[in-house]
């Protein structure tokens, strides 16, 4: 476990939160997981704000031993069962092989079982599996079985798809928010185990067995006609643009008139990092050299939508100079 854990730090946390650290560390400990004290702090920052006098299950874990919200009446006992759980999250990972941090935190949202299904379907974490996840195991188990959405205004889900998540789908942006206040790369600046991508959205790859077509449109249209080419291979390929429709409609360009829709494809995104301190100010724009529209904190990392003459777009048709930021 020590190895999943290393080297991690804890960023952005209020007084409120941190005066639970020393009961955080108390318990991690006694459970012999002490590198686990920045994850469990993420959590409670997520769960509660470290606000046990309006939320007593600081850390939500009441449904992590099968209890309805809020059973957990005080903060000690939170603690514990939450350490428990999240400590069950490592162990499962490494029996099954999974060393992304992210998809472990994800997992004390989604749940334990998330994992086991990475690693059967033979999956990479990501905003996009969790999506998946979300929409076709956590929500039809608890009745939504429509994909049924419900208005989330956290600026990581507005980035991502204009602020939406499934109704009894758990939250999938879960990890990504804890890493507003968890440096999983140990200090040394958001996203900078991962290589610098000079251009391009993300890598797209047939979520098909080899052999198996997906078919290539003319442009990212909904009127697009059939170019008469597949993709019939793991072959990843950049993501050079994008046409947003929403869900399985989306169009991602692969190359000159090789458009295909999202929906037969993993991708893996890339996401801006800020080269700044978090609540440093970056300007914000109507467009490439469009008008200023006011700016953004940097505090999270931000989906990328498009790039162009030097800027990204961030969501929302919100642009920002990319010199600003390392894309990853």
């Amino acid at each position: 476990m020590s190895l999943l854990a290393a080297s991690v730090k804890t960023k952005n946390l209020p007084q409120q939160v941190l005066r639970w650290q020393s009961m955080v560390e108390s318990e991690c400990a006694a459970q012999g997981v002490s590198e686990l004290v920045p994850y469990v702090l993420g959590v409670i920052m997520v769960e509660s704000g470290g606000n046990s006098e309006t939320t007593p299950d600081i850390m939500q874990s009441s449904e992590s031993q099968g209890w309805a919200m809020n059973t957990i009446k005080n903060p000690k006992d939170s603690i514990y069962y939450g350490v428990k759980h999240l400590k069950g999250a490592f162990d499962d990972a490494k029996k099954n092989g999974i060393t992304d941090l992210s998809a472990i935190v994800q997992s004390y949202n989604f749940g334990r079982a998330y994992l086991r299904w990475l690693a059967s379907n033979n999956k990479q974490h990501s905003l996009p599996v969790a999506d998946l996840y979300s929409k076709t195991i956590v929500a039809p188990s608890l009745g939504n079985t429509t994909g049924a959405m419900v208005k989330y205004s956290n600026p990581i889900a507005v980035a991502y798809n204009g602020g939406y998540r499934y109704k009894n789908g758990g939250n999938f942006f879960y990890s990504e928010i804890v890493k507003q206040y968890v440096d999983f790369d140990g200090g040394t600046g958001g996203g900078d185990n991962k290589p610098l991508q000079p251009k391009g959205l993300g890598i797209a790859t047939s979520k098909y067995p080899e052999g198996w077509g997906i078919n290539l449109y003319s442009s990212g249209n909904k009127d697009a006609w059939f170019t008469g080419e597949v993709i019939n291979t793991k072959t990843p390929y950049l993501i050079l643009d994008g046409a947003w429709y929403g869900g399985n409609e989306n169009m991602l360009c692969l190359g000159w008139q090789q458009w295909a829709k999202q929906e037969h494809l993993d991708v893996q995104w890339f996401y801006a990092y800020s080269k700044y301190p978090a609540g440093y100010g970056i300007n914000t724009y109507k467009g490439p050299n469009g008008e200023w529209t006011g700016n953004v904190d940097g505090s999270v990392p931000y989906g990328i939508f498009a790039r162009k003459d030097g800027y990204i777009d961030i969501g929302q048709n919100t642009w920002v100079k990319e010199e600003h930021f390392n894309v990853r």
